[in-house]
């Protein structure tokens, strides 16, 4: 049973003990607490006092070198300090002093045999280096006081900065030690006192309330009489309760059950939830979440790291945070009239950074309508494109300027050419159109090899740049051959003044590489609107021209006259015996093997054109490729090769060697007249080849923005027939057109290729295409290789194939066939 009075009694003695304990030692605590802040306090003084009144003398042994073999302890300077302080520190409670130098140097002590000793790293020491004050209780058995030595005492020691009241530098620091022996011990008294206090007053408390206790014991005890009659009649009420607790426990089990299936619903909708946030705050686009007023509600860690805001900084503003001044209102009503219709708007914007930086982003805004179909919420997914931009604005540049010497190349010239002759109609001017070609420029790449030669065409751009007009363009349209556009001249004499200007230039000797080489060049000039109305034909009568010159001794210019026909009727017979040439059974086809660029293992070859004249020779695909397309000879020329090529398969089959691929080059004209699909489709018919063993090859600029040649290559590719761009980086791609294209690789030009180890530009872009082709699942291959380090530098950076001189020349089908039937 429990004993009220005796559980009181043992309960009151323990909190007695407890209450005095605690008091006692929480007043010693603040008394010794106050003791030495008092103490520090005076010594702080004391330091003072010191300083104020011996400083002067201890200045010049702190000035003293750090090496405590300079400083004698036995001194009579040393001995007359000692007994200054001495005198000036009796009767009081300091029982030493020392002063260090900034080094930690004890360079006075009243304990003589201190003097000398170091305390650089002693932490009070440090602190009053630094300028803080610091103190240290501690308890001596035997301690050496001015006089004498002392036993069994407390003593406080005080690390004080020292800073001269001329100086606002601290020169040294006081060490003194004081006595508060006497003073702890009255501490000790007086708490003992407050314990007995508190004892007799909780005493006298606990005999008071005894008395209480044992009064409510045995009213206690009067109550339990009367408890038990009234527990039969408890235990009657017990069972009925019982009954009415199991009713009310099967409710509550079905209930339960109930409330599972809830919480289970729940969970799987919070899992759902905690889902969402972490694919809302870990995806790598930058995501934005508005109210229906576009009140930025919430976004995520990439919004951060895209735009340099935190969410604490845009919280509760609207999204013209970002807004970069770029776009019109236009731009804006656009926008707002895509959402309110289509409920989505896609496209690209330019935004601004916390930093002030403009950038691109791609975006992607949403609607979130509620349950009533109103405006919930504005969601907003972006990218930063800015890499993309650059790679597209580098790739514009390479689409319209020559990769060599950075002049515009033929595109961007017939642009300007054609603006110019807009103006020039419009303003009634004049314009001339001045074609160069270098002489026997490839007597200098026979010799002196392409690399010298590049720095010899290098130097020429520069040269002629040097010499025209800001409003006018110098272009470089391919090999040694350099053209300009004069724009708005007043007369003739003008471009003339200028041709001869070119060829003085280009008639001095030049030192490239440590070669001497003299060359010369062959100018033509036709003019607006004499000598032609369009660019097309003015391009055409310069060329004309300069051939004249050429023909006529070289190193000279001529305006072009009609009477010049000796270029026109070469040009006439060229054509003639071209378009006799396949009857004639005068063309023949090349094989350039492709290979795995890591193993070396065949994967096909590129099947090249060239033709035998029996009046001309061997005549290279360069000189007799734009004629056929000029007279629409192309399409007849491209089904020959094509029909060609895959028979040659076919007799390598029969003959034990299996070519995987056949490559086949498609001009534009092919593209773009006459049903080439159907044409495709019977010569695999007739050859018996199949379509996933040939591959079509089509450039750049063919395939770029062209409606009517995407649904010829998508024919083409329904065909089975492996589609490739060819000369890939030399023309103009946009990348969301490219990605329309069904190819399946990406040509390198060789002018990327050629020396790319030592040319940081043309890696970088090497780079670029090949992540590019990486990024729409592409293969790559490289042509032109000739050297292992470019093969080493295309391995390093992933492309799969390659085709160029360091694994073969082009070969007649017998020499394929013997190179590499046993492979």
């Amino acid at each position: 049973m429990f004993n009220l009075t005796r559980y009181y009694s043992i309960a009151s003695l323990v909190c007695i003990i407890i209450a005095a304990a605690v008091l006692g030692m929480f007043y010693r605590h603040e008394s010794v607490n106050s003791l030495i802040k008092m103490a520090e306090d005076r010594n702080a003084a004391l330091t003072r006092v010191f300083g104020n009144a011996l400083w002067p003398h201890f200045s010049p042994l702190l000035k003293q070198p750090a090496d405590r073999k300079m400083i004698n302890p036995a001194s009579p300077q040393i001995a007359s300090l000692r007994r200054q302080v001495v005198a000036l520190m009796k009767d009081t409670a300091t029982a030493k002093v020392k002063v260090y130098n900034m080094d930690g140097l004890t360079v006075f002590s009243t304990e003589a045999k201190q003097i000398g000793e170091s305390k650089a790293d002693n932490a009070g020491f440090l602190s009053a280096a630094l300028g803080e004050q610091a103190f240290e209780l501690t308890h001596r058995n035997q301690f050496s006081a001015f006089d004498r030595e002392i036993e069994s005492r407390d003593l406080l020691s005080s690390y004080i900065p020292f800073v001269p009241e001329d100086s606002k530098q601290i020169e040294g620091v006081v060490e003194l030690y004081s006595d508060i022996t006497p003073f702890l011990a009255e501490v000790k008294r007086t708490q003992w006192l407050v314990v007995l206090v508190v004892v007799g007053v909780l005493s006298l408390l606990y005999s008071l309330l005894y008395l209480v206790v044992r009064r409510a014991n045995l009213i206690i005890k009067e109550q339990e009489a009367k408890l038990a009659s009234s527990l039969a009649r408890i235990e009657e009420d017990n069972q009925l309760l019982d009954q009415r607790v199991n009713e009310r426990t099967l409710e509550l089990q079905e209930l339960n059950r109930t409330l599972q299936g809830e919480i289970a619903e729940r969970e799987r909708a919070e899992e759902g939830l905690r889902l969402s946030a972490k694919v809302f705050e870990n995806t790598v686009e930058g995501v934005i979440i508005t109210d229906a007023e576009t009140k930025i509600l919430a976004v995520n860690r990439a919004f951060s790291q895209v735009t340099g805001y935190g969410i604490e900084d845009v919280l509760n503003l609207t999204p013209q945070i970002l807004k970069s001044g770029r776009h019109e209102p236009e731009f804006y009503e656009d926008m707002w009239k895509s959402l309110k219709q289509s409920g989505q708007w896609v496209g690209e914007i330019w935004n601004k950074r916390k930093t002030g930086e403009i950038y691109p982003e791609r975006l992607t805004i949403g609607v979130v309508r509620d349950t009533t179909g109103e405006v919930g919420h504005y969601v907003g997914v972006f990218s930063d494109i800015s890499d993309v931009k650059r790679t597209q604005e580098r790739l514009d540049f390479l689409a319209h300027h020559d990769l060599l010497t950075c002049l515009p190349n033929r595109l961007l010239f017939n642009q300007r050419l054609k603006q110019s002759l807009a103006l020039a109609q419009r303003n009634n001017r004049q314009l001339a159109v001045v074609f160069i070609d270098l002489d026997h420029f490839k007597n200098v790449n026979d010799t002196l090899g392409h690399d010298l030669g590049d720095e010899l065409l290098k130097r020429v751009a520069e040269e002629l740049s040097e010499h025209v007009r800001t409003s006018d363009t110098l272009a470089r349209i391919g090999g040694d051959e350099f053209i300009l556009l004069l724009d708005e001249i007043e007369a003739p004499r003008y471009a003339g003044a200028i041709a001869e200007k070119f060829l003085e230039l280009l008639s001095h000797s030049m030192m490239i590489s440590g070669y001497e080489i003299v060359i010369s060049a062959s100018i033509g000039v036709s003019f607006y609107p004499s000598d032609g109305q369009d660019a097309a034909t003015l391009v055409k009568n310069a060329d004309t021209a300069m051939y004249y010159a050429k023909t006529h001794g070289r190193n000279s210019s001529h305006f072009y006259a009609p009477a010049m026909s000796e270029y026109a009727r070469e040009r006439v017979h060229l054509e003639a015996l071209l378009r006799r040439s396949i009857e004639r059974n005068e063309l023949l086809l090349h094989y350039q093997p492709q290979v795995d660029i890591r193993t070396g293992k065949l994967l096909g070859a590129e099947a090249l054109v060239r033709w035998n004249s029996p009046e001309l020779g061997i005549v290279m695909p360069v000189r007799f490729i734009p004629v056929a397309e000029d007279i629409g000879f192309i399409s007849a020329l491209g089904e020959w090769v094509l029909r060609t090529a895959c028979h040659q398969v076919k007799e390598w089959d029969e003959s034990g060697f299996v070519l995987p691929t056949i490559s086949v080059n498609l001009s534009m004209k092919q593209l773009e007249h006459g049903d080439i699909i159907s044409t495709v489709f019977s010569i695999l018919e007739e050859t018996g080849l199949s379509a996933e063993r040939l591959e079509m090859e089509v450039t750049e600029s063919t395939v770029m923005d062209n409606e009517r040649v995407l649904r010829v290559l998508e024919g083409l590719r329904a065909l089975g027939i492996q589609l490739a761009v060819d000369d890939f980086g030399t023309g103009y791609s946009s990348l969301s057109y490219l990605s329309r294209l069904p190819i399946q690789k990406l040509k390198i030009d060789r002018s990327f290729i050629s020396n790319v180890t030592n040319d940081s530009s043309r890696e970088a872009i090497v780079r670029a295409i090949i992540a590019l082709a990486n990024a729409l699942n592409l293969q790559t291959i490289a042509e032109g290789i000739e050297t292992e380090s470019e093969a080493k530098f295309l391995r390093q950076e992933g492309c799969q194939q390659a085709q160029g001189y360091l694994f073969s020349r082009p070969l007649p089908p017998d020499q394929v066939l013997a190179r590499w039937l046993d492979v």
